[in-house]
């Protein structure tokens, strides 16, 4: 049995906690761990999402876009997936400039899983 049968967003939503209290308190070794976690636990969420079952396409997109917010809210990267007719689902959040290696690593992902 999985240590995290219900995926790995309680440890996203605690590094990204970590990483933004980070660039409040301008702690760059705080900044750069959290940033590190962020991304190991994003690719296993993803790598989790990925194994359950209606999983169409992984993506990622601007928070602003995705989640209409307002220009005040610091912009991060919102992953999400198409689970079909359940509807789309986030599946983490990263800071803007892990952009280039989270599209890379999804667009590995989506090839291998879905031919796309």
């Amino acid at each position: 049995m999985s240590k995290y049968p219900n995926g790995y967003k309680d440890k996203l939503d605690y590094w990204k906690g970590e990483y933004e209290q980070a660039l409040v308190d301008g702690n760059p070794t705080l900044r750069t761990k959290a940033a590190d976690k962020l991304r190991y636990f994003t690719d296993r969420q993803i790598k989790w999402s990925k194994a359950q079952p209606n999983v169409l396409k992984f993506w990622s997109e601007s928070s602003y876009v995705f989640e209409d917010k307002e220009k005040a809210m610091v912009e991060s990267l919102i992953i999400a997936v198409d689970m079909g007719d359940e509807g789309t689902k986030t599946i983490g959040e990263m800071p803007m400039s892990e952009k280039k290696t989270i599209n890379t690593l999804l667009k590995m992902i989506n090839q291998e899983a879905f031919g796309s």
